[in-house]
């Protein structure tokens, strides 16, 4: 192991203190990495060892394998020429339970990725849905619900979709009027509950909804 810090005896000769300063130490980050911000939003994937995050702060979105503690994926997305205002397109993500897919929400947009082992390759995208600012699969992985703000109003709507094409398959969940912070399903998934940042819990039974 290379010593960082010299000895007293090293410092005194000059010599010494010379061919340390010149000698070449390898750094290597911890876990390969980390977010250079605060981390926004994260989830786990239930069949593969890999657990996604994103920081609004550096516009990066992270993929670690918890197996060998180890950051296998680096992406930074950059902000697009008519969003120049915004700090970071990035605002939410959801790992699918097989961990191939990522659905992730931007301020422009909401994009379906292919996890490959070096990118995230784009497979489909809604542009009609803006600040999607909280995403979820279901737990069989075939639906996905995004929460995002009704445009020109304070209220937020729920969609849900299919996650293979992004058909809806419901029309609007009409939900509060606070600001959705978490998406959850059920354990058979015929009941999406979004919580809201005020406290309010919407409870929606998908079996009711499916009539579009």
């Amino acid at each position: 192991m290379n010593q960082l810090v010299p000895s007293t005896a090293d410092v005194v000769d000059p010599f010494k203190l010379k061919k340390l300063l010149e000698k070449d130490i390898q750094f290597d980050y911890l876990y390969n990495g980390f977010h250079n911000g605060s981390i926004t939003n994260l989830d786990i994937c239930v069949q593969r060892p890999l657990i996604a995050t994103c920081s609004n702060e550096d516009s990066t979105i992270r993929i670690w394998n918890y197996v060998n503690f180890r950051c296998e994926l680096a992406v930074m997305f950059t902000v697009r020429e008519d969003h120049k205002g915004e700090l970071s397109p990035l605002l939410s993500l959801s790992f699918h339970p097989s961990g191939y897919y990522l659905a992730v929400g931007f301020i422009d947009r909401l994009e379906i990725f292919h996890v490959c082992s070096e990118e995230l390759r784009s497979y489909r995208m809604l542009t009609q849905v803006k600040s999607v600012n909280c995403v979820k699969f279901s737990h069989s992985g075939h639906l996905l619900a995004i929460a995002y703000p009704r445009p020109n109003h304070s209220h937020y709507w729920v969609n849900v979709y299919d996650s293979y094409t992004l058909e809806q398959i419901t029309l609007p969940l009409k939900g509060p009027i606070d600001t959705i912070k978490e998406l959850i399903w059920s354990e058979n998934d015929d009941v999406l509950v979004a919580c809201c940042q005020e406290g309010t819990i919407c409870e929606w039974n998908l079996n009711q909804e499916f009539a579009m």
